[in-house]
């Protein structure tokens, strides 16, 4: 009875939701790899010659950017001695943005980056996250994810083998003469191997989607639920939380208003080696220069050192004059503030870089093939 039950809410859920899930399965395979596609059409200006040479200076390149009215927002640097330097940069009066690779040795500006696919990569991110239909789209998305999820539960279900003896059997292709057997296989066989790795995508797009999902999961790791759903003493808790980060804010805006306009640009290089002194791992580290709204200077800085090396980001902020304001590393965040940190690469699969991202991948493929089998 139960299983009569189960298969007929499978069945009924997935004509309702399929064809958005094939949508959205199917473009978020597509996107997987946007960085990775991108980085080899700029292949050639990635790497450069290794040489036994001290890099160049970071206030050097900023100097420079600034005699050719040019303003460095980003710099990334990589631990790789032949990887080229990652620059953004604003024209002076801001009216004008570009993204460039120079060489980590001379401070010569290779190329520009080239970005062709850009343009098809953002429709096909739009289409994966509202069908080009605004947030009414967005809407229809979540949903059809919500859904999803009952059809992984109850797909679940309906696999598990009467008995334990069975398991071998439902885990592998079958051969068959029938059509619908073999339909039926090419169902339930890629669907279980991919079974946790898709429910984990769309967990996490629900948590990117719905307030409630959100919750739900920072509550369970013992943090606070967003304000909307929060009783009156998490409220009160948030509030503090809040008037600690209104303070901040007040803080950092006291600072900006203290600095004279046409301040000396901060010695970046300076904040760059404190940054190694106090994160000496190997990593890719971004420096995120001020800008009106945040007058200090952001350090990200990628830890892959864990047993699993899993992309891991560690933040140090300091103020323009060059001292440290703040440290965040992911060691010392609670349970609930590290699953807010890693949400985003957890739905797109950069958590473990390379393997998870093959495994996303397939798992998406297999998720677009669903609702066709």
């Amino acid at each position: 009875m139960m299983n009569r039950i189960f298969r007929t809410l499978h069945v009924w859920l997935g004509l309702l939701s399929g064809t958005v899930l094939f949508i959205v399965c199917l473009t978020g395979s597509l996107y997987t790899f946007r960085a990775q596609i991108e980085n080899g059409l700029n292949y050639k200006n990635l790497f450069v010659e290794k040489q036994n040479l001290p890099a160049y200076s970071l206030d050097s390149l900023q100097t420079e950017f600034n005699r050719q009215g040019l303003r460095i927002t980003r710099i990334t640097v990589y631990p790789k001695a032949n990887r080229s330097y990652e620059v953004s940069y604003l024209t002076q009066n801001g009216n004008a943005t570009g993204f460039c690779y120079v060489n980590p040795y001379s401070g010569t500006v290779l190329a520009q980056r080239k970005s062709p696919l850009s343009g098809v990569f953002e429709v096909v991110l739009a289409v994966h996250k509202n069908l080009l239909m605004s947030n009414a789209g967005k809407q229809v998305v979540a949903a059809s994810v919500l859904i999803f999820v009952v059809l992984m539960l109850s797909g679940f279900v309906l696999w598990l083998p009467r008995k334990l003896k069975g398991l071998a059997s439902a885990l592998r292709m079958k051969k068959a003469k029938n059509t619908p057997v073999k339909t039926i296989d090419l169902h339930k066989v890629p669907g279980v191997y991919s079974l946790l790795l898709l429910f984990i995508i769309a967990v996490m797009g629900l948590y990117i989607a719905y307030p409630w999902v959100k919750s739900t999961l920072l509550v369970s790791l013992g943090g606070n639920p967003v304000l909307s759903k929060a009783t009156a003493t998490q409220k009160e808790s948030i509030k503090k939380e809040l008037a600690g980060s209104f303070a901040e804010i007040l803080q950092k805006k006291m600072q900006q208003n203290t600095l004279p306009q046409d301040s000396i640009p901060p010695a970046i290089q300076h904040i760059m080696n404190q940054t190694q002194e106090r994160l000496p791992y190997p990593g890719i580290t971004t420096l995120v220069l001020p800008n009106p709204e945040n007058p200090s200077i952001r350090v990200n800085k990628v830890n892959r050192q864990s047993i699993f090396k899993s992309v891991f980001t560690d933040q140090l902020e300091f103020s323009s004059s060059g001292k440290l304001i703040g440290s965040h590393l992911f060691r010392d965040k609670s349970p609930d503030q590290k699953l807010t940190a890693i949400s985003l690469p957890l739905h797109t699969g950069e958590i473990f870089g390379w393997p998870s991202l093959v495994l996303y991948f397939l798992a998406s493929l297999v998720g677009a093939s669903l609702p066709v089998t």
